[in-house]
């Protein structure tokens, strides 16, 4: 029943390992696990601990011997899932490196040298003066500017 739903799950058993000790039934693939033990609180039921990859603990309290199967087929059915998404987060990660790599040491982020900076504001001031210079002219000054400029 065990194997049936792990393949149902599409996951290959050959490719897990199945523990029965003391605490538990676990089954694990890779990182993921499925632990079912006798459940603390409720007599006659089943408590499980699943994780799939590297994602928290996904507990399950009061399962009864049929939701076992159920269960054990979801969990293969995430692993299967999680086993076949890329990592994007390690796929960017290498893309960071490689760029670092390539940019090496002749393209330093260097702060701008006393000139740069000197040259930077002279010209957000240059911006400013023309704005406030165009700004400057009432609305009907710049309907009538439009209007000749359109008409041509």
């Amino acid at each position: 029943m065990i194997f049936n739903a792990v393949k149902q799950g599409g996951l290959d058993p050959g490719e897990c390992t199945f523990v029965y000790d003391d605490i538990g039934a676990r089954i694990t693939h890779g990182p993921s696990y499925f632990l079912l033990t006798e459940d603390d609180v409720a007599p006659n039921r089943f408590a499980a601990e699943i994780i799939v990859g590297d994602n928290p603990v996904w507990p399950a309290i009061g399962l009864d011997w049929s939701d076992f199967a159920t269960r054990v087929r979801m969990w293969s059915q995430e692993v299967k899932s999680d086993d076949e998404t890329p990592d994007l987060w390690a796929e960017l990660q290498s893309q960071t490196q490689l760029l670092e790599d390539a940019a090496g040491p002749a393209l330093e982020n260097t702060p701008f040298t006393r000139d740069e900076r000197d040259e930077v504001v002279r010209q957000i001031n240059e911006l400013r003066a023309c704005e406030e210079h165009i700004f400057s002219f009432g609305t009907t000054v710049l309907r009538r500017g439009l209007k000749a400029g359109l008409s041509r």
